[in-house]
């Protein structure tokens, strides 16, 4: 049993980071910098009177414990109203809200 899990961490490694499979993803491009498409979202956000819950910047997170990472920027909004209505019919959908949108460079 050991061996199994042994080779399955081993494989997952060999995978590399890339691997996607099974991510239901959108990827779209910005002419802007993150910190400039961060701004704008979160002022979308509240213009259509939204939530705006945190913004977390996983590269300072990563810098204040001596590790490096490109920059990483998550924004996390949602209507709590809403969700809370969503959540009502299906618990599962705790999950999934609220919504998140993850600003990165390649």
């Amino acid at each position: 049993m050991k061996k199994l899990i042994l080779a399955t961490l081993i494989g997952f490694v060999l995978l590399g980071c890339e691997n996607k499979k099974g991510a239901f993803l959108e990827t779209v491009e910005t002419q802007n910098n993150i910190p400039t498409a961060v701004a704008k979202l979160i002022a979308t956000i509240k213009a259509k009177e939204l939530t705006h819950f945190q913004t977390i910047d996983h590269a300072k997170n990563a810098k204040d414990v001596g590790l490096k990472l490109k920059p990483e920027t998550v924004v996390v909004f949602g209507n709590p109203k809403m969700g809370t209505l969503l959540m009502q019919c299906n618990p599962s959908m705790g999950l999934d809200l609220p919504l998140r949108i993850l600003f990165s460079t390649d």
